[in-house]
């Protein structure tokens, strides 16, 4: 119901803290897709500089990266993948595609379920990245 929903979750950001423990609980996702926790981008520099608001706002609109929390049981298990030594598993860091997915918030935390031919890469961890949509 509607009366149900966190008036204090900003629907518009789809994204959690650096830090952001996975709630018990959390939705497992079905066939082929993976359940991803968006990270936010920071609100500091690593000097200590504070970004300004702007700068966040227009970062976390080009930033697509997120840890993987569950997988499907059909994930990456298609003829697509045939030949993928290690696909994506829990835990690992990925950016994904700007409209991949559909967002939800559990628990007031934010994740994003997407298929696995929607994860583009693999990554070592969000630092240093910034993925930009090419228009």
């Amino acid at each position: 119901m509607i009366d149900d929903i966190d008036a204090s979750i900003d629907l518009g950001e789809w994204s959690n803290e650096e830090g952001t423990e996975v709630p018990e609980g959390f939705p497992r996702p079905d066939l082929w897709r993976v359940l991803i926790m968006p990270l936010k981008p920071r609100e500091e520099s690593k000097g200590g500089i504070v970004i300004p608001v702007s700068a966040q706002r227009n970062e976390m609109h080009v930033n697509y990266i997120g840890q993987v929390v569950a997988v499907g049981p059909l994930a990456y298990k298609s003829e697509v993948f045939q030949g993928l030594i290690d696909p994506p598993k829990v835990g690992d860091w990925v950016a994904y595609g700007q409209h991949a997915g559909q967002p939800m918030v559990f628990k007031g935390t934010r994740f994003l379920v997407c298929n696995d031919k929607e994860i583009l890469a693999r990554i070592d961890g969000p630092e240093g990245y910034l993925t930009y949509a090419v228009r």
